[in-house]
């Protein structure tokens, strides 16, 4: 093949401008996406997105033509731009939401709080929106603080902390641990366990996990 066969052969794989009016197709983040029915063509060739077009589009919106087409491809334009910004909206809103669920319960796990705390954190967080920023309310109905939520997030961080202490110890040249027994509030025995251990450049690890 010439060089100039492979210049118009990459050309045909390559998104053009001339495909949004032509057959309602535009190009997100190096994907060939309808404007229409938001399918993705594999392979970016002229006679796949023509062929789509005609298939399933060309009967209804063969109609527009000239200047209204070309409204009606920035109309469909804008409208998959404000779903694909609403529903990333979303999923942002949702990692925030799970992460001050997080850090929430690691506070009340460290302060030796019941587990029920977090139902009334949620509440206080609420009453403050509702004063601060009533249109950020939902924001923080959307953190889960129930008692069984709470419990499972402390034990998630637990476990992890555990993977990280086992990770670590395995590079200890020494380590001490030290033992202390108590009672909660409620009567209930605790056991504190710290645990010190230092590698070979002398950095030193502490930790402190209750049972």
């Amino acid at each position: 093949m010439t060089s100039s066969k492979k210049e118009q052969s990459w050309k045909k794989r390559v998104f053009q401008d001339k495909w949004e009016n032509l057959y309602f197709f535009t190009e997100v983040k190096d994907k060939i996406q309808c404007c229409i029915c938001q399918q993705t063509i594999a392979v970016p060739k002229e006679y796949n997105v023509r062929r789509h077009n005609d298939t399933i589009h060309r009967e209804k919106y063969d109609g527009f033509t000239g200047k209204i087409r070309e409204e009606k491809v920035q109309q469909l334009k804008a409208a998959f731009a404000k779903q694909r910004h609403f529903f990333s909206g979303i999923n942002k809103s949702s990692v925030n939401s799970v992460r001050a669920s997080f850090v929430i319960s690691e506070m009340i796990a460290k302060s030796l709080r019941p587990f029920t705390e977090g139902l009334f954190v949620k509440e206080c967080l609420m009453k403050a929106s509702e004063i601060l920023c009533p249109d950020r309310k939902k924001v923080s109905e959307g953190i889960s603080l129930s008692a069984n939520t709470v419990a499972c997030r402390i034990t998630d961080l637990a476990d992890n902390m555990q993977k990280q202490l086992i990770q670590i110890s395995k590079d200890f040249e020494a380590f001490s641990i030290a033992l202390d027994e108590s009672t909660d509030v409620s009567d209930t025995a605790q056991c504190a366990v710290f645990i010190r251990g230092w590698i070979a450049n002398l950095n030193i690890t502490e930790e402190i996990a209750r049972t």
